[in-house]
């Protein structure tokens, strides 16, 4: 567990958030959200080594709608991509393509329809080269 509170730490940080914006308690926070996802939305934590060193990680999930779902899910059970990381040095190696590979496989397997990811700026061809295609989520800064 300590390793995916990191890794989802130094995703993060890699957004550039100034530090004092994180919460004193940032790791109970992270550690509480991945105990209950596991329990109640099939969180599933995958990790990729290499050479023996942990080299990334990328979670999936099934995907909780902010409104009434009313179609079975044979029909729609969306997934969710989330926490994907891949230590700075070991980036360019084809880690993150293999841990969406298997990812996505996860996710068929618990029987998901569709898969839902926010992407970096920096991953959008690697989602784009596995098939997503962008979306209509707009935005707006409050």
């Amino acid at each position: 567990m300590d390793l995916l509170v990191r890794h989802y730490m130094a995703l993060c940080q890699a957004y550039d958030v100034p530090s004092a914006a994180f919460r004193d308690d940032w790791g109970i926070v992270i550690e509480r959200f991945l105990r209950d996802a596991t329990r109640h939305r099939e969180l599933t934590c995958h990790v990729a080594e290499l050479d023996g060193q942990v080299a990334g990680s990328l979670m999936t999930q099934a995907q909780i709608l902010p409104y009434p779902d009313v179609l079975k899910s044979s029909y729609r059970k969306h997934g969710y991509l989330l926490g994907a990381y891949v230590l700075p040095e070991l980036r360019g190696h084809g880690i993150a393509t293999e841990l969406l590979r298997v990812s996505l496989a996860h996710l068929k397997q618990i029987g998901c329809t569709k898969c839902v990811l926010h992407a970096a700026d920096r991953a959008r061809s690697l989602y784009e080269r596995a098939g997503f295609e962008p979306s209509n989520e707009m935005r707006l800064n409050l």
